[in-house]
């Protein structure tokens, strides 16, 4: 009985893991929420960190992970689009 118990505990531990977990995007959304956010400043003065705020609130709204610059989401965005 005890050995259920523990696999029980593992499990639960396990799922907790997966569903706090944040997945990364599929290129094609990520290519569109870069889109957006260069569209949204269209005409303003914009930094790199503007745009990269923009991404990464519109990833957070829709539960995916962050990226860490402006650099890695074009990097991201190329490698989907070559493999």
């Amino acid at each position: 009985m005890k050995l259920y118990g523990l696999l029980f505990t593992v499990f639960l531990s396990l799922t907790g893991f997966a569903l706090s977990a944040q997945e990364m995007p599929d290129v094609d959304y990520l290519q569109d929420t870069l889109d957006y956010c260069v569209e949204y400043y269209e005409g303003e003065e914009v930094t790199d960190k503007a745009i990269l705020d923009c991404i990464n609130e519109e990833l957070d709204a829709s539960g995916y992970a962050a990226f860490p610059s402006l650099q890695a989401v074009k990097d991201f965005i190329a490698q989907g689009k070559e493999g």
